[in-house]
């Protein structure tokens, strides 16, 4: 048997299979072969259909990773405005507003942010495990460094003023890095020390003028430092188990 090759299509061509032998006499004055019957067996695919799914397949990884990156940039601004907005309303309730009690804001903060996690459960829109005998053994000791995150913030926020402690809480910075290099194992790169050795310095200079210093709103500050970098990085070795 003999197999002839005829192309149809700049993209494809079909293999044809003549049944019987053939001799130049076969051919007609037209280049036809006179008698015999083709059979088309497959069509092959050319060099260019894998290009465009190889070229496709590179546009939607470039796509995905782009919306990623969009994701994370969102999500750090996000949780920037509202880190932002929470120290101001604080700080306004507990000093314009004169609200008595910093530790009675907390306990507030803390019974709403059940409700509303329990209601959207309920409603879809996030999922997490229901609370079981084995729960506490599982996100131990995060309740308690988050009561202690939540009650210390609060109480910093009334007896510091703003800039103060704003520049005060990048010490929980480097102890975030810290707990993660002896807890988790993880070690940042140099130009990220360097950033976070310079913000450290900054608040630093900015203490060492503080015409309002306060025993007890540094004080404040600082456990709020260690719970809140102790918060961080427990929480993410919870995540990972």
């Amino acid at each position: 048997m003999n197999k002839v090759e005829i192309a149809i299509e700049p993209e494809s061509k079909i293999t044809l299979l003549k049944m019987g032998g053939s001799s130049s006499e076969d051919e007609g004055d037209d280049g036809h072969i006179k008698g015999h019957k083709y059979h088309p067996l497959r069509q092959v695919p050319t060099d260019s259909n894998t290009t465009n799914s190889n070229t496709k397949n590179s546009i939607d990884d470039q796509q995905r990773q782009r919306s990623q990156f969009l994701y994370k940039i969102w999500s750090a601004l996000f949780y920037a405005v509202a880190s932002f907005l929470i120290t101001v309303v604080n700080k306004l309730v507990l000093t314009t507003e004169k609200f008595p009690s910093f530790q009675i804001l907390a306990l507030g903060q803390i019974i709403s942010t059940v409700v509303i996690l329990y209601t959207a459960k309920t409603f879809k829109f996030v999922t997490f495990p229901s609370l079981g005998r084995d729960t506490w053994s599982k996100i131990f000791p995060l309740p308690i460094l988050f009561l202690g995150n939540a009650v210390t913030g609060l109480g910093g926020t009334k007896e510091l003023s703003l800039p103060m402690f704003t520049a005060l809480r990048r010490f929980s910075i480097l102890l975030t890095m810290v707990l993660e290099f002896y807890i988790l194992g993880t070690q940042p790169s140099l130009s990220v020390q360097f950033s976070v050795y310079t913000m450290i310095g900054g608040a630093v200079l900015a203490a060492s003028n503080d015409l309002t210093f306060t025993a007890i709103g540094y004080s404040l500050v600082m456990l709020n430092n260690v719970f809140t970098a102790g918060n961080g990085v427990y929480t993410k070795k919870t995540t990972r188990i």
